[in-house]
């Protein structure tokens, strides 16, 4: 079905977009775009991975103040907070951090924990709850009217 999560054994690959009744196509995380609501799991940080369109090892977190607490080898994982992927499975491993001259944000480069050149079996994640998440959602947008 249409936003169901694709995993790899090692980590998230990316949302199920269209279907037949045969086949489907898929937005990897590898698609400028694609964004992930992560967080740093050693702290609970929350940013978004993006992808950059060069090397298919590599993306990036964004959203991090530079205030926060980040280190090299910090995992990268789901944050919970989209009805698409469920919490905690890991997206990558922080590789570098440098501030952004240009703002008060980290620019964080992460390894992804899949390897998107060698990926041949995946798994299709349904949200048992995604209905009744996404009834609560539209009644916020109605909300938002006012």
């Amino acid at each position: 079905k249409p936003d169901q999560a694709i995993l790899s054994p090692r980590g998230v690959v990316g949302i199920v977009k269209d279907v037949s009744s045969n086949f489907s196509s898929v937005l990897s995380i590898l698609h400028s775009d694609a964004r992930v609501s992560a967080k740093i799991k050693r702290n609970g940080y929350v940013g978004t991975v993006i992808w950059d369109g060069k090397d298919a090892r590599f993306g990036k977190l964004i959203d991090i103040p530079y205030h926060l607490s980040v280190k090299i080898g910090d995992t990268i994982v789901t944050s919970g907070y989209s009805t698409v992927f469920p919490e905690n499975v890991v997206i990558g491993f922080i590789s570098e951090v440098k501030p952004n001259v240009n703002d008060n944000f980290y620019d964080l480069k992460i390894y992804f924990s899949t390897d998107f050149n060698r990926v041949s079996q995946v798994y299709i994640v349904q949200n048992n709850f995604k209905s009744e998440l996404d009834s609560l959602t539209s009644k916020f947008k109605e909300w938002e009217a006012f």
